[in-house]
């Protein structure tokens, strides 16, 4: 019974201090600072498998959510591709009825 209290009383200050420093944020900034420098750079390696437990969680804890971001990305690409309008340019004459300083 005692060791039942002791593991609940652990998890329970586990969850706390996890919640209350929140190492997910860290860890995925320090994962985005690190993942540069090639395939021989290991802390990529590392930052690589940090993202992968992160898309993996956020796959697995809030599907629709991941889905709406795909989604979302997927949209703001194809609006990047669409060449945008050309501009019209038009020349600003005065007007002959306006005086003039």
């Amino acid at each position: 019974m005692t060791t039942i209290l002791a593991a609940a009383a652990a998890a329970f200050t586990i969850g706390y201090v996890a919640g209350r420093t929140a190492p997910g944020p860290r860890l995925l900034s320090w994962a985005e600072g690190h993942a540069r420098g090639g395939w021989r750079n290991p802390a990529n390696w590392a930052a690589q498998a940090i993202f992968a437990v992160a898309l993996a969680f956020m796959w697995t804890v809030h599907p629709r959510r991941s889905l709406a971001n795909v989604r979302s990305w997927r949209e703001a690409a194809r609006r990047e591709a669409e060449p945008a309008p050309p501009l019209r340019m038009r020349r600003i004459a005065p007007d002959p009825k306006e005086p003039t300083p």
